[in-house]
């Protein structure tokens, strides 16, 4: 017979103690359709290529993700919409990590703005669940561009100084400690 491995918070919900906590989850519970029905474990809403570029020391850290761009497709077509959020557990809170995957050229900053503000004024809106969630811990990243390609942004850049300052700038890897 298979039996399933447990960690330890669930090993203890089933004894009868602590719940496990799913906060990312039931952030998305409270969002509702599409953005709940997304969800999946791990990194398993990045598509494959994407999710080569995320990387985490302990996998069971992270708590489930969803490709946002597919979920509100539907919804806001025209909308300059942002791709992923990871659910994150870092210390004793769970965090929403927002990430873009994104060609990282100089004329590319203005659109990675417009996605940007998008995201945040969506997160107002209708996302006040993962909001709560998003850049509470400095060690954590809230909104992470990632380079699709190669990394042509020069640091000194009138761009490159713009994106700074909206708190984005491109790299090739997210590592999360």
């Amino acid at each position: 017979m298979y039996r399933r491995s447990l960690t330890g918070v669930a090993r203890a919900a089933r004894r009868g103690g602590k719940k496990p906590r799913r906060e990312f989850r039931d952030a998305l519970g409270e969002i509702g359709p599409p953005v709940s029905a997304a969800y999946k474990l791990g990194l398993q809403a990045l598509s494959q290529p994407h999710r080569g570029l995320v990387s985490c020391a302990d996998g069971r850290l992270l708590t489930g993700s969803i490709d946002l761009d597919s979920a509100l497709r539907k919804d806001r077509p025209n909308a300059p919409r942002w791709d992923y959020a990871i659910g994150y557990r870092h210390g004793a809170a769970e965090h929403a990590v927002w990430i873009e995957v994104h060609g990282a050229q100089t004329g590319k900053v203005k659109e990675m703005i417009r996605k940007l503000d998008w995201l945040k004024d969506w997160l107002n809106a209708d996302g006040q669940p993962l909001r709560r969630m998003t850049g509470t811990d400095d060690a954590v990243p809230a909104f992470v561009w990632l380079a699709s390609g190669r990394l042509n942004l020069p640091p000194n850049s009138r761009q490159a100084k713009l994106a700074r300052q909206k708190g984005i700038f491109p790299r090739k890897r997210l590592v999360l400690p």
